[in-house]
């Protein structure tokens, strides 16, 4: 014959059992999950420091970068001036000179005209002047290159290591806080269905007892 429950258990099934279940989940709750619950949340803000700080140290990277590129800049400008202003140099000294040879040849033909020997002797003389501007011009020229193109290395060269050095913290921080990440949602996942399991069982024994 099928017993029916008192009415006593039925009620306590229907009233005080859910009490206590809630008890018994609560407990486990303020226990175990919410010291886990509260490492999470500190670790979301750990996250948000570690991105600002992520930030201006890119901000750095990029005030600095800026200020090697503006002294590279200003470095450029500079001997690009002082391009312009030897070549000027040397234009008004080498038409000096050439009107200087030119004078002094009017007066030696002036005063030997019909030798053609003297005539030879003044265009040697005015080539010489002449080459001597240019291939003076030319020196300074090539050694001004040579100090321009110096110049560009080193600033191609600092801005390669500052860029590769910025990438490369930049990818470490995020490898450790995505591996940190990682391993705590794995074991706040095995806790939560360690004693999640725990709660229930704990729960279904006591109702079991009570109906018997």
């Amino acid at each position: 014959k099928n017993k029916t429950p008192p009415r006593r258990g039925s009620r306590w099934m229907t009233t005080r059992a859910p009490r206590r279940i809630d008890g018994i989940i609560y407990t486990h709750w303020d226990r175990t999950l919410r010291p886990v619950f509260d490492a999470w949340r500190g670790e979301c803000v750990g996250k948000k420091k570690e991105k600002r700080a992520e930030q201006r140290a890119a901000n750095f990277l990029r005030r600095l970068m800026n200020r090697e590129l503006a002294q590279a800049w200003s470095q450029w400008i500079d001997m690009t001036h002082s391009v312009n202003r030897l070549r000027n140099i040397m234009c008004r000294w080498l038409q000096r000179e050439i009107a200087k040879a030119f004078e002094t040849w009017c007066r030696m033909n002036e005063a030997a005209s019909g030798h053609e020997r003297t005539i030879q002797t003044v265009k040697k003389f005015v080539a010489k002047l002449a080459n001597m501007g240019l291939s003076r011009g030319f020196e300074a020229w090539k050694e001004l290159t040579e100090i321009r193109q110096a110049a560009r290395q080193k600033m191609k060269r600092a801005a390669n290591r500052l860029v590769n050095a910025g990438v490369a913290r930049c990818f470490d921080q995020w490898t450790e806080v995505t591996s940190a990440i990682k391993g705590k949602k794995q074991q706040m996942m095995r806790f939560l269905r360690k004693y999640f399991h725990k709660g229930l069982t704990k729960a279904w024994t006591t109702w079991a007892a009570q109906c018997e």
